[in-house]
């Protein structure tokens, strides 16, 4: 029962690391492409 708790706490934890990761690399990826337009060759 125990690992089981234990077990449900770890997901549930990375889902919320996830989604959270998720929304910062939206961001950083909507600077990324607005900072990068000259290119010289």
């Amino acid at each position: 029962m125990n690992k089981i708790v234990s077990g449900a706490v770890a997901g549930a934890a990375g889902i919320v690391l996830l989604l959270g990761g998720a929304g910062s690399f939206a961001l950083w990826n909507a600077n990324a492409t607005v900072a990068a337009s000259s290119v010289s060759s």
